[in-house]
């Protein structure tokens, strides 16, 4: 049976593989793997619905297709493999969203290989702790309460005018908040 993942990236047809081959196929490579994601919102496995949200997400690219066939490649299955890796590190899907996409299928392949000690990679995966990650420390955010019950953080590293954006934010959502709700939902 094939359980690393070099062996099941070579047992990829030169042709592709369906959507259920490539959910099949990444999901014994994640066993393999022994990823445990245990923030609570995801699942350490994944199913079509998983593959094209990631596709939306621009995480693993869209498929080719043969007529109505999605044909899926190597390139596909190595991120979404790295994907659910950076996720069981603790990654957020914006950080994930902002980093994968920028790899080569080499640099992924490579630094997965040498997570899972299969060969050496000059290119691992970022760090928890990396600089790259685009997220601001906690400590760094400011709070404002637009209106009751809806409270919204800024990066100030990132936003110059946070009053400005807070004051915007908080008449566009006081002006709704005064709206009929639609469709019975509240």
């Amino acid at each position: 049976m094939v359980t690393t993942l070099p062996d099941i990236l070579a047992s990829v047809p030169s042709e592709g593989l369906g959507l259920e081959e490539l959910t099949a196929l990444a999901n014994r490579a994640l066993e393999s793997r022994s990823l445990v994601v245990d923030d609570g919102r995801t699942s350490d496995r994944v199913d079509a619905r998983t593959i094209r949200f990631y596709q939306t997400l621009a995480i693993v690219p869209k498929p080719e297709y043969e007529g109505r066939r999605a044909v899926y490649q190597r390139e596909h299955l190595v991120r979404v493999v790295a994907a659910k890796q950076l996720q069981s590190e603790g990654f957020t899907l914006a950080q994930i969203q902002s980093t994968l996409p920028t790899r080569t299928f080499d640099e992924l392949a490579s630094a997965l290989f040498e997570f899972h000690g299969a060969q050496p990679s000059a290119t691992p995966l970022p760090s928890r702790v990396s600089a790259e990650a685009p997220c601001a420390r906690p400590s760094t955010l400011v709070a404002f309460e637009l209106i009751q019950g809806v409270t919204v953080l800024i990066d100030p590293t990132v936003v110059a005018h946070i009053d400005a954006l807070a004051l915007a934010l908080t008449r566009t959502a006081q002006s709704h908040a005064h709206q009929p709700h639609i469709g019975g939902i509240e």
